[in-house]
């Protein structure tokens, strides 16, 4: 995968001025490399009837500008998944989703050594 820079104006035609001609990532991928076979499953699916909130969406493009993280916080059912998922769909880049909540350890963050299941083999694997 190779990432390019474009301006945001040209994937969201509804940002004017200095919105427009922020640098944006955009993922372009060589169909016939393996890698970037597996990578292209982790980028979502566009949904035609997602309306991108435009002072987030301007916001999120600051940070991939700046090739920066973002904490996106707020209540149930207010789009904190669905916005950067879009995102990187419309961007064609990878995204993976982790649910955090309140029982969650290191185990399920960052995963374990463990006996694989329909093995008949003593080693542990990741």
């Amino acid at each position: 995968m190779e990432i390019q820079t474009i301006d945001a104006g040209k994937v969201f035609k509804a940002l004017k001025g200095n919105a427009a001609k922020l640098q944006i990532p955009v993922g372009v991928y060589d169909e016939d490399d393996p890698e970037d076979k597996r990578l292209l499953t982790l980028v979502p699916t566009v949904d035609p009837f997602y309306r991108f909130p435009s002072e987030h969406v301007i916001s999120l493009l600051l940070v991939l500008q700046e090739f920066d993280n973002a904490l996106l916080t707020g209540p149930t059912g207010v789009g904190k998944s669905m916005l950067p998922s879009q995102l990187c769909a419309k961007l064609r880049l990878p995204v993976t989703r982790i649910n955090f909540h309140g029982e969650m350890g290191a185990p399920e963050t960052f995963g374990y050594y463990g006996l694989p299941e329909q093995s008949k083999k003593d080693d542990d694997v990741w």
